[in-house]
């Protein structure tokens, strides 16, 4: 009974997108989700810790940041739990970049080419973990070709895989179809922060972001525990964030005063650790003390005293909206964060440095937010016809 950790897209070094009263109280916030991540590893017993890609928001991170890492991953080896650390796209690996050696106990995939770690668990089993790495910020073409078949003198075989699903991209495209070929019993994949399962038979599984970091990840973030029972994995999402964010939309349309409103909106606001990115809806029949408030910021700055918020949007729908016969759900996936991450790609290599191309990223994330934002005012869909 073969059990394990699958982590990606840990973004240890990563700034949050939050009020500066609010970043005052993150400053260790990524560390702490790092150190559940190894407190869950430890109380579970689990066999083998597996980072997919990504674990670094930069190619070369602070010394302060890799000494938070290795003691982590010393916490792993003095509790015997192995370790399988590859790099991804943000985080692609370059020699000379540590300033602390990897011990024995962490397994760490260094190549593009794919390799295959071999590991004996405490009761005898063996697992077999193929994977790669990126050493730049784009892989073209599909690595699952170049995956060994299954190894069958190991009870269990998991690919390890940054990349995200399609015919083309610049991240390691790859099928659905192509990894159920290789008939291993597990699909680690890291890249897209949104949790998903693509596959069942086998399990092929993107974890998500274990911490969300601005307010375009706002869905599950989590990490992966999977147990081998009987020939099959079963998997359990587990949430190690110390910080939400959410979109809230309020209706003040059956709202009748300033007072209710305000009672209303605050009543929304109540949930602790989230950043709220607030759009208030219908309100331009409460009256002028209302509209003064907007006008002079008097109600942003009240609310950003008193909670997380992160930005206040006042929307008064004018628009006829269009019918549609598609499910919202069904209409937002259709605007992945992938589609337009890969639109930008030929732009990143252009910027000069690390840090314009953070920038081009995070603009990104408010464009595909914004894009969301305005196709679900435009339309009416079907579950509301």
């Amino acid at each position: 009974m073969a059990t394990f950790l699958h982590i990606a897209d840990l973004h240890l070094d990563r700034e949050f997108s939050a009020p500066e009263e609010v970043l005052n109280h993150l400053q260790n916030a990524n560390f702490l989700v790092l150190e559940r991540i190894v407190d869950e590893a430890i109380a579970r017993e689990v066999d083998v810790v597996i980072f997919v890609g990504d674990t670094f928001h930069h190619a070369r991170s602070s010394v302060h940041t890799q000494a938070v890492f290795f003691k982590e991953l010393s916490r792993l080896h003095e509790n015997e739990i192995p370790v399988v650390l590859t790099f991804g796209n943000h985080d692609y690996y370059e020699e000379n970049k540590f300033w602390y050696a990897f011990d024995e106990n962490t397994h760490v995939i260094k190549s593009e080419e794919v390799e295959t770690i071999r590991i004996e668990t405490r009761k005898g089993e063996r697992i077999a973990l193929s994977g790669f790495s990126y050493t730049s910020p784009f892989i073209e073409e599909s690595k699952v070709g170049e995956f060994p078949v299954r190894d069958f003198d190991a009870s269990l075989h998991i690919g390890i895989y940054h990349g995200e699903k399609g015919n083309s991209g610049g991240y390691a495209p790859f099928s659905i179809t192509e990894m159920k070929q290789k008939n291993y019993d597990y699909w680690a994949l890291g890249h897209i922060h949104q949790s998903e399962v693509l596959s069942l038979d086998p399990l092929i599984v993107y974890s998500g972001t274990p911490q969300g970091h601005n307010k375009k990840e706002s869905g599950n973030t989590s990490i992966v525990f999977g147990e081998q029972r009987e020939g099959r994995v079963f998997i359990e999402e587990i949430e190690v964030c110390v910080l939400r964010y959410q979109s809230l939309s309020v209706d003040l349309a059956e709202v009748e005063s300033i007072l209710e409103a305000r009672g209303k909106i605050e009543n929304e606001l109540k949930k602790e650790n989230t950043v709220f990115s607030l759009t208030l809806k219908n309100t331009s029949h409460l009256g002028e003390e209302w509209k003064r408030s907007v006008e002079t910021g008097e109600i942003t700055q009240y609310l950003k005293a008193n909670y997380w918020l992160n930005q206040l949007t006042i929307k008064d729908v004018t628009h006829k909206q269009i019918p549609l016969k598609i499910k919202e759900d069904e209409f937002l996936a259709m605007l992945s964060e992938s589609d337009i991450h890969y639109a930008m790609k030929d732009i990143l290599p252009q910027l000069p440095n690390e840090l314009l191309k953070e920038v081009n990223e995070e603009f990104e994330a408010e464009i595909s937010e914004e894009l969301r934002d305005e196709m679900t005012d435009l339309f009416l869909f079907d579950k509301e016809l």
